[in-house]
């Protein structure tokens, strides 16, 4: 570095920046509904679709430039310090600032910055209450008057917005043929092997969380050969306002699809239960699930 001449001064500002960074299959309705008595009490919880989305795939920001902001900055630093100019004036005044006030680097304290490298933000937290993904393993579904229950398997992990389907006897793609849907990610099917659900009429669904607590239930009851299809999630499951009755479930359901509106992030809910009409469709029931996001 070069000295200063006793008549000019140079003025080194060090500054530190860190970077934080189906064609349908026998969908319509035809005279007569066989809701069929198949299986037995309990349900096995072994699922035909996807069972997890990882929610490992999205990066946490973090700082990686490994620069220390208030290194070269204080009067310990071992930075030299300006001379005086010739006309007595200190070279530093009005260095950083235009009206007036002392530019004095070492007025500044970067360690005070509110700007810490070290709490940065987790970017996957993608809403307000930081709710990513969501356990649902060991939730259970108790449906009456037929009595039956289906325990969510374990290692059920699913972002935030995932709508859950179960249906009674069909595999996830006889069971979106039948339905005209074509899922992504955003659903996972579980098939009830001909257990649950099994619709005979004045139908309601409870969900218990692993505990056994009640999350929300009993919900409505439902006829033979309609649909109920939830409309404010903010509502209590029990409230008949909350529901949207449809009188012709073949075309009036939409299985994987919640439009809900409200709910809380995070804390799953009852969306929709339909009992198709036709002969042999009753493989088609199904009880929906939906996680907010």
């Amino acid at each position: 570095m070069r000295t200063p001449t006793p008549f000019v001064a140079t003025l080194l500002l060090f500054v530190g920046t860190t970077a934080c960074a189906g064609a349908e299959m026998n969908r319509g309705a035809s005279s007569g509904d066989d809701v069929g008595e198949g299986g037995s009490s309990g349900a096995d919880t072994q699922g035909d679709g996807p069972v997890t989305t990882d929610p490992g795939t999205s990066g946490d920001a973090e700082d990686s430039t490994g620069v220390d902001p208030t290194a070269g900055v204080d009067g310990e630093s071992g930075a030299t310090e300006p001379a005086e100019s010739s006309d007595g004036t200190d070279p530093t005044a009005d260095a950083s600032s235009s009206d007036g006030t002392s530019g004095d680097p070492t007025d500044t304290d970067p360690s005070t910055s509110t700007t810490d490298p070290g709490t940065t933000t987790d970017a996957t937290e993608t809403d307000t209450q930081g709710v990513e993904f969501v356990d649902l393993s060991g939730y259970t579904i108790i449906q009456t008057d037929s009595a039956r229950e289906f325990v969510i398997p374990d290692n059920t992990l699913v972002n935030v917005g995932t709508v859950i389907v179960i249906g009674r006897n069909a595999s996830s793609a006889t069971f979106q043929d039948f339905w005209g849907q074509s899922w992504g990610d955003e659903v996972v099917y579980f098939e009830g092997l001909d257990v649950f659900p099994t619709i005979n009429g004045a139908e309601t669904y409870s969900l218990l969380d692993p505990d056994q607590n009640l999350v929300e239930g009993p919900t409505p009851p439902l006829d033979l050969a309609t649909v109920l299809a939830r409309t404010d999630a903010s509502a209590a499951g029990d409230d008949d306002g909350a529901w949207e009755l449809g009188l012709s479930p073949n075309f009036d359901s939409t299985p994987g699809v919640a439009s809900a509106t409200g709910g809380t992030v995070g804390v799953p809910y009852i969306s929709e239960y339909s009992d198709p009409t036709g002969s042999g469709n009753f493989d088609y029931e199904f009880v929906e699930i939906h996680v907010p996001g």
